[in-house]
């Protein structure tokens, strides 16, 4: 049993069951699993509470969670149940090929069963973070009431330094 709990999920089991990785309840023998997914899920806190702040997060969880919300407020609260997944599950498809290239053969095992990820390229799998990463953006600009109506501006220019050497020499900070 995992010590970390969600934020707005009602329970860690109710977060595997999301990602659908429910095959580690109860299962003893999967405890590094477990507490990758615990790892990730404390992460994800962190993001959320240092992007929404701690006012924002407890104004969201004082909502009762509705299966069938009828309000701008229960609306609110369940996209907040699926951000805390998106965001938990974003840390995960990040972590998840070298936690089981380190792991043991079983492991590797459960990894070679496991149909998402096995026979993606490092192309796809970055195109599957994106695409989880923009909902959840979505999702958060939602929850923070943010106008997605207006035009943003964007600044493009060379993808390497026009300063010669830069490549090979830190000019500026990161």
């Amino acid at each position: 049993m995992a010590d970390t709990n969600p934020l707005f999920l009602s329970d860690f089991d109710e977060l595997l069951v999301a990602l659908r990785l429910d095959g580690l309840i109860g299962d003893t023998n999967v405890a590094s699993e477990e507490r990758m997914v615990e790892e990730a899920l404390r992460r994800a806190r962190l993001g959320i509470v240092k992007r929404l702040g701690l006012d924002a997060v407890s104004d969201l969880q004082a909502i009762p969670f509705e299966a069938n919300p009828s309000t701008n407020d229960e609306y609110r609260r369940m996209s907040a149940n699926s951000m805390e997944i998106l965001w938990t599950k974003k840390i995960l498809l990040c972590d998840f090929n070298v936690f089981f290239l380190e792991s043991s053969g079983d492991a590797r095992e459960a990894f070679n069963e496991e149909g998402l990820l096995r026979n993606m390229t490092p192309e796809k799998v970055k195109e599957l973070i994106a695409c989880v990463s923009g909902q959840l953006e979505a999702i958060l600009d939602d929850i923070e009431g943010t106008d997605r109506t207006k035009i943003g501006a964007r600044t493009f220019g060379p993808e390497t330094s026009a300063f010669p050497g830069a490549q090979y020499y830190r000019c500026y900070d990161e």
